[in-house]
C-alpha cells in the first residue's frame, strides 16, 4: 500500500553513509479522519548536502481510529537530498548572508532576506 507523506527530514553529520532522521504527516485510509503521522530513520549516501543524493529509511506510521486505539504500521521508503528546492538553498553555515537556521529563501538567485534589508 502507498501512502503520501509530507515530513522534514534532518542529516546528522557528513561522510558516505550519513543517518537521517523523519518525521511529518501522512494520508491514510485507515485513521478517523484520514490524516495520520509517521517518524523514521534512515540513511543519504553521500552525504554531505553539496549535490543531489538518494537515501533509504524505515519506521513507522500512525493512525488514530475511531475508538481511540492507534494502528501502527511499519514503512520502507526513500528519499531524496537536495542543497536547494523551490527558490531556498539548505545546509547554509552560520553568517552566511540572508540565512536564517541554516536556511536561505532566494529570490532570483540572490538571498530574499539580504534583498529586503
Amino acid at each position: 500500500q502507498f501512502v503520501p507523506q509530507l515530513g522534514l527530514t534532518t542529516q546528522v553529520g557528513e561522510g558516505p553513509v550519513a543517518p537521517t532522521f523523519t518525521g511529518g504527516v501522512q494520508l491514510d485510509g485507515n485513521s478517523q479522519n484520514g490524516v495520520g503521522g509517521f517518524v523514521a530513520g534512515g540513511v543519504n549516501t553521500g552525504g554531505n548536502g553539496d549535490n543531489i543524493t538518494p537515501g533509504v529509511q524505515t519506521g513507522f506510521g500512525f493512525s488514530p481510529g475511531s475508538k481511540g486505539q492507534t494502528q501502527a504500521t511499519a514503512q520502507l521508503g526513500g528519499n531524496i537530498q537536495a542543497p536547494q528546492f523551490g527558490g531556498v538553498n539548505f545546509g547554509q553555515a552560520a553568517g552566511t548572508p540572508g540565512a536564517v537556521g541554516g536556511v536561505q529563501p532566494v529570490l532570483f538567485n540572490q538571498p530574499l532576506l539580504s534583498l529586503l534589508g
